[in-house]
């Protein structure tokens, strides 16, 4: 009897210390798998603007040699002045300098107003574009101009003055910005006050993937 005792409490305290290395062994490998998702997720997530703008005080300070950019994998940025004039790039193998309608022509960051381009159906070769923002939670279409397969605006009110687009223009309207096929990239700009108040614009190129 005290044998038969002895050997159950052998195997209940065998069984509890097997209960927890089990649950230690799950806990375990649970949080590797959290890590290497957390990771696998960072290492493949597309870089934007929000990850240069976590350097708001090298920014706002125009300390922007100290913005460690190569972190952000292919970006790059270019810092303009009031006048439209480049003050840094990043990077010299993209354009940084603009002409006041690219800058036009490159979305906002920070506004809710964004262009659309659309195909006419009816006209071949024919680009509708509207610039669209939101007002009481109803999506309102602003001004839009239309543009023949040139891009020679034929009508509206979009840009006023402005006869026709180039192909850098068509390409920044639609956020993107391209050298060759192998090197694409998403657009934009992003406006902000130095320290010293001073205006400031920044253009944001981040790559995408090849067609």
């Amino acid at each position: 009897m005290k044998k038969n005792k002895q050997h159950r409490s052998l195997t209940f305290t065998f069984l509890r210390w097997l209960v927890l290395f089990s649950t230690t062994v799950l806990v375990l490998l649970l949080a590797v798998y959290i890590a290497m998702t957390a990771w696998i997720k960072q290492l493949f997530r597309k870089q934007d603007i929000s990850d240069l703008l976590r350097y708001q005080q090298q920014l706002y300070s125009e300390e922007y040699n100290q913005i460690p950019i190569d972190s952000l994998h292919g970006c790059a940025f270019v810092i303009l002045d009031e006048q439209g004039r480049s003050l840094y790039a990043s990077s010299h193998e993209l354009k940084d300098t603009f002409t006041p309608i690219e800058l036009q022509c490159i979305g906002d960051w920070t506004s809710q107003r964004r262009y659309v381009v659309s195909r006419m159906q009816k006209y071949e070769g024919a680009y509708l574009i509207t610039e669209r923002f939101y007002s009481n939670g109803v999506e309102i279409i602003g001004k839009y101009c239309v543009l023949n397969e040139e891009y020679e605006i034929t009508s509206g009110t979009l840009f006023p003055g402005v006869d026709s687009l180039t192909e850098t223009e068509f390409a920044f309207i639609n956020g993107e910005f391209s050298e060759n096929p192998q090197k694409r990239y998403h657009v934009v700009k992003y406006g902000f006050e130095t320290n010293a108040g001073e205006a400031r614009t920044m253009v944001f190129y981040s790559p995408q993937a090849p067609v």
